[in-house]
């Protein structure tokens, strides 16, 4: 082939061993084959340079698909399998009575969507538990923290005297926020009536057994309305502490 001028490229032997190689004729001034310009690599090598590269990226495969496969399944049980394990659990404490159960997920996504729906119905039941007694006039059995109207602790609704009616809403406060419901907002309004001093949102939840996410919306819609003063708190360390006192 060389001396028709052929470049060659391929398997050949050399010195007794298989080699890749390619070569082309070198030409002189004249035209004629003096030469070739040759390059050529073991077999052998090249077998075993072809096979640890494979094997390489078979193995950062493999690692890629590993920790994409433990991300995605901290994920799920973190943000999906865990929230909804306790809302489920929560469910089952309102269908037993427990209709102060509640559920803190602070995230935006569907599953936190989720939870201020169970907690809104949640409200909506302790609502209609108050309506109904209020109505009867008789005394709903006091459930698992749920605060009973007849009881003798008058504080934990609020009394005539103390009730803000619809005609208040709508003259003083406005129209109720979405999410928001008349008994609760009385609820929290008359625990702070009856409770002099700066409180900080995680005392007023435990206090009327809602959670500290609910309680925190009605604050805020109070703050708008100018029903609590609102000071901060500032500690050495963290974020400052909002403190709300009830202003008449």
């Amino acid at each position: 082939m060389l001396s028709n001028g052929k470049e060659y490229l391929g398997e050949a032997e050399v010195l007794g061993e298989k080699y890749q190689t390619a070569y082309s004729p070198l030409y002189d001034e004249r035209g004629n084959i003096i030469g070739m310009f040759y390059v050529g690599i073991s077999k052998k090598f090249y077998d075993e340079l072809l096979y640890e590269s494979l094997l390489r990226m078979a193995f950062i495969g493999v690692a890629l698909t590993l920790l994409v496969f433990a991300g995605s399944l901290y994920f799920t049980q973190r943000f999906i399998i865990k929230p909804l394990k306790l809302i489920t659990a929560e469910t089952q404490k309102v269908t037993s009575g427990n209709v102060s159960a509640s559920v803190e997920i602070g995230s935006k996504n569907e599953i936190g969507e989720l939870a201020q729906s169970f907690n809104q119905l949640v409200e909506w039941i302790q609502a209609l538990t108050y309506q109904i007694s209020k109505t009867t006039g008789t005394a709903l059995p006091q459930v698992n923290n749920f605060p009973n109207v007849e009881s003798k602790n008058e504080t934990a609704f609020p009394n005539s005297n103390q009730a803000i009616g619809t005609s208040e809403y709508m003259e003083d406060w406005g129209e109720l926020p979405k999410g928001l419901n008349e008994v609760t907002l009385q609820q929290i309004l008359a625990f702070l009536k009856n409770n002099k001093g700066n409180l900080s949102v995680s005392e007023i939840a435990e206090e009327v057994k809602l959670t500290k996410v609910t309680v925190r919306r009605y604050l805020d819609f109070m703050e708008k309305c100018g029903r609590v003063k609102v000071e901060m708190q500032y500690g050495p360390i963290g974020r400052p502490l909002k403190l709300y006192t009830y202003l008449k």
